[in-house]
């Protein structure tokens, strides 16, 4: 029987990372961490950030914009569930054009709304 982690590094192998809950130093390094991989293996044509949190550190939500920024793969990001605070501004910082939010999301942050480039079906 396959553990959680071996799931999670299986999918993160096809170029899927997740960002779930409070965004935190350390999910923070994780990320940017399968960020680098991903570039210096050029294993995947596109990276696609899942992202179900309500926000977290600014200084751990920054560095992973940042990688994203570097990153020469483009990175698409899909929100589910909650998509707020610090989560909203690594939500925006996919590629445009390649931007999906599902239905019934809760979304956004004081004073904006996300308004994806596409709806998730």
């Amino acid at each position: 029987m396959e553990s959680k982690n071996d799931k999670r590094s299986q999918l993160e192998g096809k170029g899927i990372i997740f960002i779930w809950g409070t965004i935190y130093d350390a999910l923070a390094e994780s990320v940017c961490r399968e960020i680098i991989e991903a570039n210096m293996e050029s294993r995947v044509g596109c990276i696609q950030m899942l992202i179900n949190s309500g926000g977290g550190s600014c200084q751990a939500g920054f560095s992973i914009i940042d990688m994203m920024e570097w990153s020469r793969i483009l990175i698409c990001t899909a929100g589910f569930g909650i998509v707020g605070s610090m989560a909203t501004l690594i939500f925006i910082a996919g590629e445009k054009g390649r931007r999906v939010i599902k239905p019934g999301t809760a979304q956004g942050m004081a004073g904006f709304d996300i308004h994806p480039d596409q709806p998730a079906r």
